[in-house]
């Protein structure tokens, strides 16, 4: 069973790194330096306006985020369906495979609340005005519970009651927030010893749980479940197998939308595959609101405008393999049309798809800062970037990639 896991987290391990040069793109490393810049600089601002005195709202916000963080980070089991079948004889022998399973969850997810809790030290000693025994405290107690809820996992394996809402209730929620409650409001020591009795009934009833039969069916779907997020996380930056886009029909956009008739086939058929096939629509949408939510908060005009424009280069970025949706129709060949006018169809639709961004991420960046001569010229600017990526730009693109 040891070696099937490394088998599989090889395998694993293997497709992350193959979809992570497609993730980790230049275009998204830009903006996500700029995010976190923008981010950092805010929070910074943020921080130096906080008094010396506790605020009321401060505690329960500390509260709220540490929940959150408990989030991150689930068991990795790396089960199959065919499992049911072929491992059905070494059943005995399944805790050996997720203590296994359950070591490398637990390794990622308590370093990702490290990394998390970094960022939360300065509101913790600013804020709060603790020091920093409390703060490694704190640590040490995020991480008992965070160990609690994988070990958790791990139980729900074998025994059923795990699923009724009041084991969820108690284990998931309850816990944490007696613990967080305790430490933020009483004594982080407190909450420290909270979060260690919790661990220990955890360690109790995951090794009571193993008496029980393994739940083939449960478990492997809440291991498909945990792979569909990574899928449609990496489906935002490229296409992947696993996940296929949904078509609607969406009839009530008919009046809307351009008729069928000689001269525009490829206009009308653009806009449909758009606004139908939620590999575009929904990577439109989400990209606009990310850059919607980003500009709100950066108050800085030269971070402003640079998030700006970047924005605008990705969503037009992004949509260029509208371009290439029907090459694999055979009867796309068979029309009369000369290549030219679905490339003008092409531009036309993009054209106007970031002409409402740059719209919408304008009247952002006015709101957040205030820069009048400036927000004129973060428009023209904004306006100009249009014309010059559906101009010569994504001619060139369409033919590298053709």
């Amino acid at each position: 069973m040891i070696k099937i896991w490394e088998m599989r987290l090889k395998r694993y391990q293997k497709m992350l790194l193959h979809y992570s040069k497609f993730v980790l793109n230049d275009h998204f490393v830009i903006a996500l330096l700029f995010f976190v810049g923008g981010a950092g600089l805010t929070y910074s601002n943020f921080l130096r306006t906080l008094p010396h005195t506790l605020l009321w709202w401060e505690k329960p916000l500390v509260l709220v985020i540490l929940m959150l963080f408990l989030q991150a980070g689930s068991l990795t089991s790396l089960l199959q369906e065919p499992d049911t079948v072929f491992l059905l004889p070494q059943e005995y022998n399944l805790p050996t495979y997720l203590k296994k399973g359950a070591t490398h969850s637990i390794i990622i997810a308590e370093f990702l609340q490290v990394f998390l809790l970094l960022l939360l030290f300065p509101l913790l000693l600013r804020g709060l005005h603790w020091d920093r025994l409390e703060v490694t405290a704190l640590v040490i107690m995020q991480l008992f519970l965070k160990y609690s809820n994988v070990d958790l996992e791990v139980a729900a394996a074998y025994y059923p009651k795990f699923d009724s809402w009041l084991f969820k209730i108690w284990y998931c929620v309850g816990g944490p927030v007696l613990a967080i409650f305790l430490a933020l409001y009483a004594n982080v020591y407190f909450g420290l010893g909270a979060a260690v009795f919790f661990l220990i009934i955890q360690i109790v009833s995951e090794r009571r749980s193993v008496r029980y039969v393994f739940r083939w069916n449960k478990m492997i779907q809440r291991e498909k479940n945990r792979m569909m997020r990574w899928y449609r996380f990496i489906n935002l930056f490229t296409d992947v197998p696993q996940v296929s886009g949904k078509v609607r029909r969406l009839k009530y956009f008919d009046k809307f939308l351009p008729q069928p008739k000689q001269g525009n086939t490829f206009y009308f058929l653009y806009w449909r595959t758009f606004l139908r096939k939620s590999d575009f629509s929904s990577l439109y949408l989400r990209l606009t609101f990310l850059g919607t939510f980003i500009l709100l908060f950066i108050p800085n005009y030269w971070l402003s405008f640079t998030c700006l424009l970047l924005f605008q280069y990705l969503i037009g970025f992004q949509m260029i393999p509208l371009y290439f949706a029907f090459e694999g129709n055979v009867f796309m060949y068979l029309y009369p049309i000369e290549e030219a006018e679905r490339l003008f169809a092409f531009r036309k639709i993009l054209r106007k798809l970031l002409f409402l961004n740059c719209v919408i991420f304008n009247l952002c960046a006015v709101y957040a800062t205030e820069n009048g001569w400036g927000n004129l010229l973060l428009l023209a600017f904004s306006i100009l970037e249009v014309f010059v990526f559906t101009g010569n730009y994504l001619t060139k693109r369409l033919r590298e990639n053709t």
